[in-house]
């Protein structure tokens, strides 16, 4: 079936809108990622990487992807991206091709757990058309309201592959690099999170404190009109006093009468409002994606009897973690292996 890039609108409701079911229980969400770029020179087709180079750019629809194919074979039209050729006069400027691939949520309807998958992907920083960003925004509102077990992504080479022979595919650095992309955007919706729960308490506390508070009587014997910081309420025996700062009152003044003893200018809301809190900047989150299980998948192999190239990832990905303490689980997938989330 066709799938809607980034989910429809129109299907699901909740946590679980733009989710497409696709079998009783089990529905996805899928996005489109960059797969590296076609090293023969012809005009632009695939997914739209020269538009991020020139705004002015025509767009023109891409061709079908013929079934079956994968990168070796050409551009993938899943996503019907548009595709952009810059036009100069009848010539048409060459450009490079960006291959299309993809990165699919799949939700658990019943517990509304979910894992994603990645399909072969590139880094963005290296990519002529950098995607992987959008799925992190979606990814960390699920991270911390916990929902989201597990990621799994390919990482098909260890760090000895250099940048230029990845081939759209991701080593360790480039791995730790787009999680700590991730942890950027973890940190950004727990600060959301944050301030819509003190929001929701704060509404919530006004509210039991109005349900509670007596209600005001209006002084029989004078205005009952609202009193700024710089003025004074009337006597309740009408007697008026003027206000002034650093008035000291003598024995005539009647003690309920309210004065200011330091200039206004001085005072602060925190003043006004001892509950009030500085703001102070938000402190990072020690092991942002701890509970979060890395699954590597798409391991190449070596060919050596000494050691697997998973086994190579797998101790270059744990010695970043020690640097970087992301607190997420690095797991090298195997044949027949499963998991519970």
């Amino acid at each position: 079936m066709r799938l809607v890039e980034g989910g429809s609108p129109a299907l699901g409701e909740g946590e679980g809108k733009g989710y497409l079911e696709i079998s009783d229980g089990l529905a996805v969400k899928v996005f489109g990622v960059s797969h590296g770029h076609c090293i023969e020179r012809h005009s632009h087709r695939g997914s739209a990487s020269s538009s991020r180079l020139n705004s002015t750019d025509v767009s023109m629809m891409s061709p079908r992807g013929v079934p079956g194919s994968n990168a070796a074979s050409g551009p993938s039209a899943l996503f019907r991206s548009a595709s952009m050729t810059r036009m100069s006069g009848s010539q048409e400027r060459e450009s490079m091709c960006v291959y299309d691939s993809s990165a699919y949520f799949i939700r658990d309807e019943h517990t509304g757990r979910q894992v994603l998958i990645f399909g072969d992907v590139e880094p963005d920083s290296t990519s002529l058309s950098p995607r992987n960003s959008v799925i992190w925004q979606e990814a960390a509102p699920k991270i911390v309201s916990g929902q989201l077990a597990a990621i799994f992504i390919e990482c098909s080479y260890d760090d000895s592959q250099t940048n230029d022979r990845l081939f759209g595919h991701l080593c360790p650095r480039f791995i730790i690099e787009e999680l700590r992309a991730l942890v950027g955007e973890v940190e950004h919706a727990r600060q959301v999170s944050s301030r819509l729960e003190s929001n929701k308490k704060r509404k919530r506390d006004l509210e039991e404190a109005l349900g509670r508070s007596p209600k005001v009587v209006a002084r029989s014997t004078g205005d009952d009109q609202p009193v700024s910081p710089k003025s004074t309420r009337p006597s309740p025996n009408g007697a008026p006093v003027a206000p002034s700062h650093g008035y000291i009152p003598d024995e005539h003044t009647p003690l309920d009468s309210p004065h200011i003893a330091t200039p206004t200018a001085e005072l602060t809301l925190k003043d006004l409002d001892p509950t009030m809190k500085a703001v102070l900047p938000p402190i990072p989150t020690v092991q942002p994606l701890k509970g979060l299980k890395i699954v590597v998948i798409h391991v190449k192999d070596n060919f050596s009897d000494k050691e697997s190239t998973g086994e190579i990832i797998l101790s270059e990905l744990l010695e970043y973690e020690q640097e970087v303490q992301l607190g997420c689980e690095f797991v090298i997938s195997k044949s027949g292996q499963s998991f519970n989330f």
